[in-house]
């Protein structure tokens, strides 16, 4: 956000202003949404592909943050979820 706002001459604080009222969240609320619906359709779609490389995929440098992020955010960890949708 900070280079962003540098290179369109206004500060964070108001492009972070302005990206709430135009998408009805915070620009963090907003990655973090990305990250995780991404993360989850790896999960669904790529059964074989190791958790730590869809951390990495979805722009977690720190594995054990990812768990984390993604357990507040679907109420169940990384596992769980794809196990969930092995049996659909």
């Amino acid at each position: 956000m900070k280079i962003v706002a540098e290179k369109a001459g206004v500060s964070a604080s108001y492009l972070s202003n302005i990206f709430h009222k135009y998408m009805g969240e915070s620009y963090s609320n907003y990655l973090t949404r990305l990250r995780m619906e991404s993360a989850a359709e790896m999960l669904r779609t790529k059964q074989d592909m190791r958790l730590t490389d869809i951390a990495e995929q979805v722009g977690y440098v720190n594995f054990r943050h990812f768990l984390k992020v993604f357990k507040n955010y679907y109420g169940m960890t990384p596992t769980e979820y794809k196990m969930g949708n092995k049996r659909l």
